[in-house]
């Protein structure tokens, strides 16, 4: 039987606490970060741009892009475009900003505006 909506919205309500604790604990974040990215909760977006910013972990990183694909929300273009164009951070969480873009354009929930500012960015990265 599936989870209730509340049950859904602890679950979701746990594993954002967990991403925002300091010092974040990478072993307890990384399942938090894919659940909260297999949830597909809107208030799960925030949160994991933060940490996407805040952290210095490669696979923090790259778990809070793909969740942040999962979801789909908008919001997360301008902090992907960032970290895209980021060549101080890793090549490899870089190349996930990129592919997230490109996710999260394929969902389809993107106005014509930000449909062209994705598209822009997701080829000046293989234009490099």
């Amino acid at each position: 039987m599936p989870a209730s909506n509340g049950a859904k919205n602890d679950h979701v309500d746990r594993a954002i606490d967990v991403i925002t604790e300091t010092p974040l604990r990478p072993a307890e974040a990384l399942p938090a970060i894919d659940a909260l990215g297999e949830s597909g909760d809107p208030r799960a977006v925030e949160p994991l741009i933060a940490l996407l910013k805040r952290s210095n972990d490669l696979t923090v990183k790259i778990h809070a892009c793909d969740a942040l694909g999962r979801i789909g929300d908008p919001r997360a273009i301008d902090p992907l475009i960032e970290k895209l164009q980021d060549r101080d951070d890793d090549f490899y969480v870089r190349k996930k900003a990129a592919y997230t873009l490109y996710a999260i354009y394929r969902h389809g929930h993107l106005d014509p505006e930000q449909q062209d500012k994705v598209r822009a960015h997701w080829r000046s990265w293989y234009l490099l």
